[in-house]
């Protein structure tokens, strides 16, 4: 059996509504098909089930051209994968480890 993986975008926008960009990455993710998103102060947050870092540089793109269409301020953007990157995820999100 495989060990399970994922991806967690971090995506801020300063001086931009953090609702509105949580709005928008949750009509854009497969949110009907596991992946979920939330925010963490002004920082929205992806999780996506079985994808890995690599793969999502069309979906930043599309979310960084939708938000720019909405007029929002410049994104700021983080992808982590797990297990990877998991030092730094637990880090990001303040999570120790047993």
């Amino acid at each position: 059996m495989r060990d399970p993986f994922f991806a967690v975008l971090r995506l801020q926008s300063p001086g931009g509504d953090a609702d509105a960009l949580a709005g928008l990455l949750v009509r854009i993710l497969r949110v009907d098909s596991g992946d979920f998103v939330g925010r963490s102060g002004d920082t929205v947050l992806g999780y996506l089930e079985g994808a890995r870092p690599s793969d999502l540089e069309g979906l930043l793109k599309r979310v960084d051209e939708q938000w720019s269409a909405q007029q929002g301020p410049p994104l700021e953007a983080e992808v982590l994968g797990f297990p990877s990157d998991a030092e730094t995820l637990y880090e990001r999100l303040g999570l120790t480890t047993a």
